[in-house]
């Protein structure tokens, strides 16, 4: 795992603590989950799983909040895209780019068959990848 996770905790508490103890706390324990697990192993993470990494009895606000800290902001430690089940339970992975215009469009264009699937959203489920791309990279400014 990158060293500078560490780093991006202390950056998380200075930032997070004193406004929402529970999201900051939630970060806290999805990075210190993250850490200890082997390369490969932080990929495809649903929504429970953070929920259970982040030790929190239920998916609530904090969570989302701390769940949007870790993807967006200055930070980037998780990345989220998207699965789409087909009718014969093949999984194809879907960018946030493709979901976007899936969601503009009404339509989601099957990645294996090319056809339209109108009713995509009772298919696609969002999942988090550690972003090591953006880990790797330094982490500059103080502002999370």
């Amino acid at each position: 795992m990158p060293t500078n996770l560490a780093d991006i905790k202390c950056k998380i508490k200075k930032a997070w603590e004193d406004s929402d103890p529970a999201a900051s706390s939630y970060c806290i324990n999805v990075i210190s989950s993250l850490e200890k697990l082997a390369d490969g192993e932080a990929r495809m993470l649903s929504l429970s799983a953070i929920r259970r990494m982040a030790f929190a009895s239920a998916i609530d606000q904090s969570l989302i909040k701390a769940i949007a800290i870790l993807c967006g902001s200055n930070l980037h430690v998780l990345r989220q895209n998207y699965v789409f089940i087909d009718e014969y339970g093949e999984y194809h992975e879907i960018d946030h780019h493709e979901y976007e215009v899936a969601r503009s469009d009404g339509w989601l264009v099957h990645p294996r068959t090319g056809d339209k699937v109108y009713n995509f959203l009772d298919y696609v489920y969002p999942f988090y990848d550690l972003d090591l791309a953006t880990l790797d990279e330094e982490q500059g400014g103080e502002h999370v």
